[in-house]
């Protein structure tokens, strides 16, 4: 059976609006009502039939029954040596809707990093990013585990050499909630340039002092970094005050915050800062498939210092 990202978005919908139908509705049914009104444009090589997802297993992750404070690989990497570096940051919604995952391969596979947030993990996911992205490796960090065995955190999918993978979990929790809100810290090399990714999902639900709170801790851990840094995500800067305070550490760090070009967002909670890079283009790719709009960059080598003459 060819494992397809259908499987995933299908059953998982289906499994959970079955909590709320009558008891005498099968559990094959709700499948297949959700396969009905679905309209699949991806799957891993070759999109999986009715038969093949109706017959399919229960979709899960491996990863509920591990420890989640580990950062989970996999997928190789293909180095590149391009003079540009592009980008692409996006909140995917879990992947709720059917065709996310076709949106993010488009953008995805021409992309020396990705971040994700609100990312999911499955076994049909990892598949479908295998099959779909074989030049990127995959690094997830996990930040809880769902009643469906479905797990969520941030994702950095990269071309690029990489090492010192960390989770930075949220000091607190979501209200009434014991989630923390992932970011992820990776090391990657391009072009012999070392660069500090920070890939974050900060705190939505909340009084501002727990947002402040994890956004000082990340702070103070890229305050320790030296070198170029990429500091991306979905901030959930929804109230000015928000913005302000981020803005402001931002800026403390060294860090330029960018500002697309075709920015006509009404609500910007997604923002990318960086230093130590030259900054080539920055686009708002206005995707329908989730609630967020994404992000795509390009950077090259900063240009060196001019070196003066001395006078004598």
């Amino acid at each position: 059976m060819t494992i397809s990202i259908l499987s995933y978005v299908s059953y998982n919908a289906a499994m959970k609006s079955s909590l709320k139908l009558e008891n005498s509705i099968s559990t094959l049914f709700v499948v297949a009502l959700a396969m009905a009104f679905t309209t699949p444009v991806f799957a891993a090589s070759k999109m999986s039939d009715a038969s093949d997802v109706l017959n399919a297993p229960p979709d899960f992750s491996d990863l509920c029954s591990t420890d989640l404070s580990n950062v989970h690989f996999y997928g190789l990497n293909l180095t590149p040596d391009n003079h540009e570096l592009k980008m692409f940051v996006w909140n995917t919604k879990k992947f709720e809707n059917l065709n996310a995952f076709a949106d993010l391969k488009t953008h995805a596979e021409t992309s020396d990093v990705v971040f994700i947030q609100e990312a999911a993990h499955s076994r049909d996911l990892q598949s479908a990013m295998i099959e779909n992205l074989p030049t990127h490796r995959h690094a997830f960090f996990p930040s809880f585990c769902d009643d469906y065995n479905y797990v969520y955190g941030v994702q950095i999918s990269t071309k690029l050499n990489s090492a010192d993978e960390v989770r930075w979990p949220s000091p607190d929790t979501e209200p009434f909630s014991t989630i923390r809100k992932m970011s992820a810290y990776s090391l990657v090399e391009w072009n012999g340039i070392k660069i500090h990714l920070i890939n974050t999902h900060a705190l939505n639900f909340n009084p501002g002092g727990k947002f402040k709170e994890q956004i000082y801790d990340l702070y103070l851990k890229i305050r320790q970094l030296e070198g170029p840094v990429i500091w991306a995500g979905d901030f959930n800067t929804w109230v000015p005050m928000r913005r302000k305070y981020l803005f402001s550490l931002a800026d403390d760090l060294g860090l330029a915050h960018v500002l697309p070009e075709n920015d006509t967002r009404k609500l910007k909670l997604d923002h990318v800062f960086y230093r130590g890079l030259k900054l080539k283009s920055a686009q708002i790719i206005p995707l329908k498939t989730s609630d967020h709009f994404a992000i795509s960059l390009e950077f090259t080598k900063p240009e060196p210092p001019s070196e003066k003459l001395a006078q004598y």
